[in-house]
């Protein structure tokens, strides 16, 4: 079995490089063309021999980059069931809303606020104090005496 290898040591994007594309390090050789050429059923010392500055290292640093990609895709297909959920009508979406809400809240689910750390009123107020005298909201000062 093969040392898991880290792709990034040998595949890099560059924009000044193929037009952003990625390319094996040091080489013009885009990584799509030694998939290419695996698809297409050349070997590995096939491609070897048509691009003498690669490497067999090279050759698996390009299928460990599609596998990773692979990957990334499989979770961006979540996205690509958007369009069924607004093929549905109002009614459906409340429906299926519902039945997720239902589900959050039997898995434990909270509806209680958290705190947000990326929020900018999380510096202002502060966690645990209680609002101005008592009452939620900002107090109003009225300059003018009315």
């Amino acid at each position: 079995m093969r040392n898991t290898m880290q792709w990034q040591d040998r595949i890099s994007v560059d924009p000044m490089v193929c037009h952003g594309k990625a390319c094996i390090n040091g080489t013009r050789t885009m990584v799509s063309v030694v998939l290419d050429n695996l698809a297409s059923g050349l070997t590995g010392p096939e491609i070897l021999c048509s691009h003498p500055s690669l490497k067999s290292e090279d050759i698996d640093a390009c299928i460990a980059y599609a596998a990773e990609l692979s990957r990334k895709r499989e979770a961006r297909d979540d996205a690509e069931s958007w369009p069924e959920w607004y093929s549905m009508s109002p009614l459906e979406r409340w429906t299926e809303s519902a039945k997720l809400w239902q589900f959050y809240l039997e898995a434990g689910g909270s509806l209680d606020p958290e705190p947000d750390s990326q929020s900018p009123f999380d510096a202002v107020m502060p966690h645990g104090t209680a609002p101005a005298y008592g009452r939620p909201g900002m107090r109003v000062l009225r300059r003018s005496g009315v």
